[in-house]
């Protein structure tokens, strides 16, 4: 739990930075030329944040359609957590996060192929 408590004011404290035009450029892009499957996920905190739908799916659409998902199961572990004081294992969970590790490498490199620069960071 503290854990999540320190990654919630680390991310509040970044987006707070990002808002006023310093945010940290995505080293994986740096270093290759390449897009990662999490470039664009500021611009589209920022932009969800602001109601802009649009301009947050064009930010990341992966991270746009699984964010629901997600959300709802870090939720659930978070009820688990408080109510029973432990997160039960559940194998549909672990082979839920198995799957969308897959579908996000499976994004990055589709982003960066010709033909799909639709998927690049806008």
């Amino acid at each position: 739990m503290i854990m999540l408590a320190a990654l919630t004011a680390a991310g509040i404290i970044y987006f707070i930075f990002a808002e006023h035009g310093h945010s940290l450029p995505c080293v994986f892009y740096e270093l290759t030329g390449f897009y990662c499957p999490g470039c664009g996920s500021t611009r589209f905190a920022r932009r969800l944040l602001n109601f802009d739908i649009p301009g947050a799916f064009k930010s990341n659409p992966a991270v746009f359609l699984t964010a629901p998902l997600l959300s709802a199961v870090i939720i659930r572990r978070i009820y688990y957590y408080i109510r029973y004081g432990y997160t039960p294992k559940s194998k549909w969970l672990e082979i839920l996060c198995y799957i969308f590790a897959a579908l996000l490498v499976l994004f990055g490199v589709v982003r960066n192929l010709p033909g799909f620069e639709f998927l690049t960071p806008q």
